[in-house]
């Protein structure tokens, strides 16, 4: 069991853009990512603007040796 899932080479990450939003915008607990189940909870981060979450998505899916292509905040607002 870990603390908190990994960032780098993530399939959460660079995968489907809902799946990252939805976590992102409502948090995540009791559920395990790639089989691994977390020990603490990621919190909701639904007070941040809608911009500053695009932000946050995008630098997290290119960055950390992530590969996965930026969104917009449109695509932001119809996933969460």
């Amino acid at each position: 069991m870990g603390t908190f899932p990994p960032l780098e080479k993530s399939a959460t990450v660079n995968g489907d853009i809902k799946t990252l939003v939805q976590i992102i915008s409502k948090g995540l607990k009791n559920k395990s990512i790639a089989g691994v189940k977390y020990d603490a909870p990621m919190p909701a981060f639904s007070f941040l603007k809608d911009e500053e979450a695009t932000a946050i998505i995008n630098y997290v899916r290119t960055n950390f040796k992530n590969q996965a292509s930026t969104i917009t905040i449109n695509q932001f607002k119809q996933t969460k």
